[in-house]
């Protein structure tokens, strides 16, 4: 997914250009998949093996995973206090 690239450079300590702009980015994605406005699932059936009921449950575990794994200190509690979206 295009948060996984941007997520990459973010915490790419010798890459500090256009940071704001990448934060825009994913704030934008973030909004969208919030709103409803993607209808059609983010996921591929064929390689996640759970129905997630919709798009925001599959990014906001997606994100959680994914900080997780770049930060090993990061606890899921407080991936799950960053990512609080309604459902």
């Amino acid at each position: 997914m295009i948060d996984s690239e941007i997520f990459a450079v973010l915490t790419d300590t010798f890459h500090k250009p256009g940071f704001k702009l990448h934060v825009l980015v994913l704030q934008h994605l973030f909004c969208l998949v919030e709103s409803g406005s993607l209808t059609e699932p983010l996921w591929d059936a064929a390689i996640v093996s759970y129905a997630y009921p919709n798009n925001l449950m599959f990014v906001r575990e997606y994100t959680i995973k994914l900080l997780g794994a770049s930060f090993p200190k990061y606890s899921s509690i407080c991936g799950c206090k960053i990512c609080e979206w309604t459902v």
